[in-house]
């Protein structure tokens, strides 16, 4: 009976050897986590000159269908240009909303890198863009004034466009088209901290 008694309590330990706590006080806690979709804070979405741009066909992106309204990570804008001319500005067609602006000391910083096709310039700036028309011996070219902190957008790396500790709510983009066609791609990304 001994030895059965000692190898059934041997048998039992082995299995609560892996669970044994030796402490004055064991707490556990469970806490359940998910994910899920939120507003953006922070997003592209269309400009205040969209709506004439694209009513002539000169740009088109996707809208999110619910508020506040944002062009996904992934949607193509399209930028056309009008056959026959020398140059084309769309100035003011794209934004970028900051909705951090306000909140308990949160700083965002924009960078942004467009390999556009040859041909295109892209610009960004925390006031609207404007343009003016320069003409010299007969031919004419449009010059963009990216607003305030404008800058032009280069391929080669991103550019930063505001760094953290500057105040911006919108961020206005402005395309120079001087004939081009073809594909690219804008990549923008925020650093919130």
């Amino acid at each position: 009976m001994k030895i059965r008694k000692i190898a059934y309590l041997s048998t039992l330990f082995a299995f609560l050897l892996p669970t044994l706590v030796v402490a004055t006080v064991v707490l556990s806690y469970t806490y359940p986590t998910s994910t899920s979709n939120v507003t953006p804070q922070i997003y592209l979405t269309t400009g205040p000159e969209y709506t004439t741009a694209n009513s002539l066909g000169l740009i088109s992106a996707q809208l999110s269908s619910t508020t506040p309204y944002y062009i996904s990570s992934g949607t193509t804008i399209t930028i056309n240009f009008v056959a026959g001319a020398g140059q084309e500005a769309l100035l003011n067609v794209l934004q970028i909303v900051n909705g951090t602006t306000g909140k308990t000391s949160t700083q965002v910083s924009v960078y942004i890198e467009a390999a556009l096709p040859t041909g295109i310039t892209m610009y960004a700036g925390t006031s609207e863009a404007t343009a003016t028309i320069s003409s010299s011996s007969g031919s004419s070219s449009i010059l963009v004034n990216a607003g305030t902190n404008g800058i032009s957008i280069s391929s080669s790396s991103y550019t930063p466009v505001v760094s953290a500790g500057t105040s911006w709510s919108t961020i206005y983009l402005s395309f120079l088209n001087t004939g081009a066609t073809g594909t690219g791609y804008i990549y923008i990304y925020y650093t919130v901290t």
